[in-house]
């Protein structure tokens, strides 16, 4: 192309076929090559090569015409891009540049609408088989002009033109013979989803690097830019789940207005930054202040990243012996050539980069504080479901700022020890250097390994938390967490208590953030309780704050019928009401008699009877829960979910069955004893029988985990379960000990609430009273 009007002329019918092929109802393997063809016809425009297409109303795209188009790619790689910053051209005027990269990204764009997996597994096996970016495999002369075109890219250092072409053939079956069709598919599946990310992402870059150097104050290609980093977050999944095309339509939207979800994600820094920077020249400070909003969830986002960057700690790889030399295009695998080729030509996304944990969360408070003071939950009950959401994100915000800065602290620290333990480590296949280990360096209780050093971490900053909150009292106002905390009461309790369905992402979010701070003021509590130099007093009081965090919780959240359909509100009363129990088994050695008791402890027994209560219905909804999962997996001829129950999912199950069975325990002693001159014989008969039967037969169904932290025995402990089954034993008929115990049984009994004493004192730091003392002594 000579001059601009022919250029216009090229842009003018590549929208029009791209408009064509975005328009098209029934996709087929036609309309993927159709699209990959407009994405390398796109290219070739912007080296200044018109190509001229098959009418819109004619989708012959046929093999003579893809072999003149890869013939087009061979003969003109190399080429300078005509829109390249380094090598400006004159000739064509600034808009011009714009409209060629905004075809590019649309071109791109519905190349990766097309490689959705879930339209393509909708329709059908056949339609998953021949799915194909060019038809390589079943005609000859495309897939010589194909290899021929990879080579001259090659020859001539062309990247952008050599990491299209090397798209194709990441669609590639594997070479293994015993390898079933439902097997292969399934990987395809997980290569054009893999595929539909890359796409997204080189849509991005071109939208980025046009707005950026050709349209920095035009609000239409920021959108786009903006548009193509949302897309590129919602399938920034990896896709290694063996389930994935059985459960690939599960992942819905749930209809968030918002869709704050996706804008957890550095790329969208930069385009809402400029769309906040057009809408304030404006003075569109509405739209400003509704972006600012989601600039700070985008610069959390990025938080996000570094840790995932920090938890994925790799030994550090020398390069000395390659430092220096200039690797082939043939050493990079898709993922560096689109960055390095595409996302990299535009220095934005690259100053992005270097931006630390700290100046991240900087800015997102800076973002945070641009918006509007948001009014509470009076004001808010008769607004609309999105200012209902975008109130309740905006407390979700705070909350994480602060939790991702002590996370990112966390793992800073841990990052570091790991790199320094990997790159102390001799490789496997050497001998070590050096004399025999000294004791200073084989001493002491240095850990290990990544989760030893992520506890002994996360142990001393939330002890370093604790003395720093305790010099202001353990005042609760100064949580961070509060404020969230009474948002999601204030919604629960208000006078249209359902949640809309727009904002169950946001809900369910709010719930798992407040499971992880009472996860943490319940972790702080135990490392108070177990410092030597801590105060009964002390220890009292952190339990306390731990009590009055809860208890709003409780009472404003707990509708047990929901509990059987909203996991996250199952999972966030489940752990209140095992924290209460916790609690009130850690509280009974540290309150005197003499002592005055605070509300919180006296309203220990209204908040045990909710605790029994709401156990019951969460162990009624796992119970449904598996009973579907285990239908399902009957269906699927997978892998029960007992066999692949992780750690986590085994600390759970042990810590429900030990609260349920001490909450019962301790429900029924107080309304045998409480408020009666006479012990009703019977009752507490029935008490020891029952005590007895389950200090004998344990939790059959539930398996140990691999930490001691996490095994049954230290569970019971953490809730004193073995001690009240002795309590229950052993007072038995008119108060008369082990009246339904043989021998074998007492001692078991006996054996086991010395045990659940001494763990407790070992893992949880509980101080056993004189009382318990005495009696297992």
């Amino acid at each position: 192309m000579s001059n601009p009007k022919q250029l216009k002329s090229v842009l003018t019918s590549l929208r029009e076929a791209i408009a064509s092929t975005e328009k098209e109802e029934t996709s087929s393997t036609t309309t993927t090559i159709k699209s990959f063809c407009l994405v390398l016809t796109s290219e070739l425009s912007s080296r200044g090569i018109a190509i001229d297409l098959p009418p819109p109303q004619d989708d012959n795209y046929t093999s003579e015409w893809i072999i003149s188009l890869l013939e087009s790619i061979q003969m003109n790689a190399g080429k300078v891009a005509i829109d390249d910053v380094d090598n400006s051209n004159d000739k064509y005027p600034i808009p011009m540049m714009a409209a060629l990269n905004a075809a590019q990204g649309m071109a791109t764009s519905t190349c990766a609408t097309v490689c959705c997996p879930v339209h393509i597994y909708n329709n059908g096996d056949e339609y998953l088989d021949t799915f194909e970016l060019l038809p390589i495999n079943n005609c000859t002369g495309v897939a010589k002009a194909y290899k021929e075109a990879m080579k001259r890219c090659q020859d001539v250092d062309d990247g952008r033109f050599y990491t299209l072409l090397k798209l194709v053939s990441t669609l590639t079956p594997p070479d293994v013979v015993d390898t079933s069709k439902s097997k292969i598919r399934q990987l395809k599946l997980q290569q054009i989803r893999q595929l539909q990310h890359t796409f997204h992402t080189m849509a991005y870059a071109n939208y980025l690097h046009g707005a950026v150097n050709y349209a920095m104050d035009q609000p239409p290609m920021w959108k786009r830019c903006l548009d193509a980093a949302l897309l590129l977050n919602d399938c920034n999944d990896d896709g290694n789940n063996e389930l994935f095309a059985t459960s690939i339509n599960s992942n819905n939207n749930s209809g968030s207005e918002l869709n704050y979800k996706a804008y957890f994600n550095s790329q969208t820094i930069q385009p809402l930054n400029n769309m906040i920077r057009i809408a304030q020249a404006k003075g569109n400070e509405k739209r400003a202040k509704e972006l600012s909003l989601l600039l700070a969830v985008g610069y959390l986002g990025g938080v996000r990243e570094r840790l995932e960057e920090m938890k994925a700690t790799k030994k550090d790889t020398t390069t000395s012996a390659s430092e220096g030399e200039e690797k082939k295009l043939s050493a990079f695998s898709v993922n560096v050539l689109v960055q390095k080729f595409y996302v990299d030509r535009t220095p934005l996304p690259i100053e992005l980069e270097i931006m630390t944990v700290p100046s991240l969360l900087e800015y997102a408070e800076k973002a945070l504080s641009a918006c509007e003071h948001r009014p509470t939950i009076v004001e808010i009950s008769s607004s609309s479901s999105l200012e209902k959401e975008s109130w309740l994100l905006y407390h979700y915000i705070q909350e994480q700022m602060d939790h991702l800065a002590e996370e990112s602290m966390i793992w800073s620290d841990v990052h570091r020890q790991y790199r320094a333990m990997l790159n102390r480590k001799p490789e496997s296949n050497l001998p070590s250097i050096g004399a025999k280990k000294s004791k200073s360096t084989t001493g002491g209780t240095k850990a290990s390994s990544k989760e030893e050093m992520e506890l002994q971490t996360r142990t001393k900053v939330y002890a370093a938390a604790y003395d720093e909150w305790k010099g202001d009292s353990l005042k609760l106002e100064l949580l961070p967490s509060l404020a969230l905390r009474d948002a999601v009461v204030s919604l629960s309790s208000s006078s249209s208590p359902t949640i809309p369905q727009s904002m169950t992402d946001i809900v369910q979010d709010c719930h798992c953030s407040l499971i992880h701070q009472m996860e943490r003021l319940e972790a702080m509590a135990v490392i108070v309780q177990k410092k030597s130099k801590t105060s009964a007093k002390d220890a009292l009081s952190m339990w306390e704050a731990v009590l009055s965090f809860i208890s709003p919780l409780m009472g404003g959240c707990g509708d047990g019928d929901m509990l059987s359909s909203n996991v996250t509100l199952r999972s966030l009363l489940e752990t209140c009401s095992e924290a209460i129990i916790v609690a009130s088994w850690m509280c009974e050695p540290l309150v005197e008699s003499g002592d005055d008791v605070s509300d919180e402890i006296k309203n220990l027994p209204k908040l045990l009877s909710d605790a029994q209560r709401f156990l019951t219905a969460c162990k009624s909804g796992r119970v449904e829960e598996k009973r579907l999962l285990d239908e399902k997996n009957k269906e699927e001829s997978v892998l029960s979910s007992k066999e692949s129950q992780s750690d986590l999912e085994k600390k759970s199950a042990l810590r429900l069955e030990c609260a349920i069975e001490t909450s019962r325990c301790r429900a029924e002693i107080d309304s045998a004893l409480l408020d009666v001159d006479e012990v009703e014989i019977n009752t507490v008969t029935a008490i020891a029988r029952r005590a007895t039967i389950s200090a004998a037969g344990g939790f059959k169904n539930i398996s140990d985990c691999n930490s001691p932290l996490l095994s049954a025995t230290s569970s019971k402990a953490l809730f004193g379960t073995p001690y009240l089954h002795f309590l229950s034993v052993w007072s038995g008929m008119y108060l008369s000990p082990w009246p339904f115990c043989n021998v074998g049984q007492a001692r078991t009994i006996l054996k086991q609430a010395r045990d659940a004493l001494r763990l407790s004192t070992k893992y949880w730091g509980r101080r056993p009273s004189k009382l318990e003392q005495v009696l297992l002594d």
